[in-house]
């Protein structure tokens, strides 16, 4: 009977466990997940998204029903959050995360695509998901 040691040396062969982490993987967006976590946990993305389910009346843009906030999405409709972060994290090459977070969530502030009412929309949990469905992005 195989070790237990070489029956997962073959299962992660088979698997090729290298491309569930870091560049090897398709969704990879420069590591920049604390940074991405640390905006959307911000007062100013807070309040951005409340600005957006107001200016809407609380209801789903694309279904027409009205939610509770916490059964609520805002999306941003012609640039993905992943996007503009990496637009964002470009502009300022000299700052890098995770090292420079705390000044890149306060520059980020005052980067104007973040936080445009043009391009945001709200969206009920289910409408949001069948929209990056749609756009082959799910997760982002």
């Amino acid at each position: 009977m195989p070790e237990t040691e070489e029956i997962f040396s073959r299962t992660e062969r088979r698997c090729n466990l290298t491309q569930l982490f870091g560049k090897e993987n398709a969704a990879y967006r420069g590591g920049v997940t604390k940074l991405r976590t640390l905006i959307r946990n911000s007062l100013m993305y807070r309040q951005w998204k409340e600005l957006v389910y107001q200016r809407d009346r609380y209801k789903c843009i694309d279904c027409g029903e009205r939610f509770e906030e916490k059964e609520l999405n805002a999306h941003h409709t012609t640039h993905q959050f992943s996007d503009i972060l990496q637009e964002f994290i470009a502009k300022y090459p000299k700052y890098e995360s995770p090292r420079d977070d705390k000044i890149l969530v306060q520059l980020a502030s005052c980067y104007a695509p973040f936080w445009s009412l043009k391009i945001a929309k709200t969206l009920c949990k289910k409408c949001h998901h069948a929209e990056h469905e749609r756009l082959g992005d799910v997760g982002k």
